[in-house]
Order: C-alpha cells, then structure tokens, then sequence
C-alpha cells in the first residue's frame, strides 16, 4: 500500500466533506419497527469517523513500515513510531 501525506491530506479533506454531506441525509424509508435505511445512515456516520481516524494516523506516521509505504520516508523510525497508535473519539459534529 502506497500512502502520501499529499493524497491523505486530500482524503481528510473529503471525508470532512462527506461528514458535512451526512447531516443533510433524508431518509424516505418509513418503515417502523426495524427500519433498515435508518441503520445504514447511523452506522454511516460511525464509518466516516473511521476511516477519518485511519487517514489521521497515517497522515501523522512519516515513515514506512511493513506493507505501508510512504515514498517521502521511505526508512522505517523505529525510535519515533515502534509504538501502538491511539487515537481518541470526541463527538463535534
């Protein structure tokens, strides 16, 4: 897998994007009891903080490791990144 800061800055950008574009969801499923399209839009928005987490991170990891390989740091940095990465959720939108 081929990471770039730029493609991942680019991708940030988009989900912030998509995450804008979820608030205006209109549902015209009007089922009742178990309202599957409701649970989709739910776990949608759950998906997009996700994947913003993961293009974060990888965004954050200036280096190459594995099967991620980022051209601009082609070396892996074991002082900086030989670490389990974290992150925290806080809701703001």
């Amino acid at each position: 897998m081929v990471r770039n800061n730029k493609d991942l800055t680019t991708n940030n950008e988009f989900l912030l994007e998509l995450k804008e574009r979820w608030k205006n969801i209109n549902m015209v499923d009007s089922q009742g009891y178990y309202n599957q399209t409701m649970m989709f839009v739910k776990e949608l928005k759950n998906m997009l903080e996700v994947a913003q987490a993961i293009t974060i991170g990888a965004l954050m990891r200036n280096e190459s490791r594995g099967s991620h390989y980022k051209p601009e740091y082609p070396e892996r940095n074991d002082p900086k990144f030989l670490k389990t990465s974290k992150c925290r959720w806080t809701s703001h939108w």
